[in-house]
């Protein structure tokens, strides 16, 4: 019913998915063993979102050192950056 309002207003920010994931999972009678450990899940949740922010930044440091490669070599000979130098 929602979901075609998502795109325009951040309905979605009103639901705690998580507990209301939990809340369903147990209400249709599934047993509680089968949830993880809140504690668990968020220290998992963490040790990725680390994860990706390390490969984030390891990302823009190679694009970081091959633009400073690319602008630390002296201008070619004839070249218009050579003319700019001059």
């Amino acid at each position: 019913k929602w979901a075609p309002h998502a795109d325009r207003i951040p309905v979605f920010d009103n639901v705690d998915f998580d507990k209301s994931f939990r809340l369903s999972w147990l209400n249709a009678g599934a047993p509680a063993e089968g949830l993880k450990d809140i504690d668990q899940m968020n220290e998992e949740r963490k040790e990725i979102k680390d994860l990706q922010v390390a490969a984030a930044q390891a990302e823009i440091a190679d694009s970081a050192s091959k633009a400073y490669r690319n602008v630390a070599k002296a201008a070619e000979s004839g070249s218009p950056a050579e003319a700019l130098v001059a």
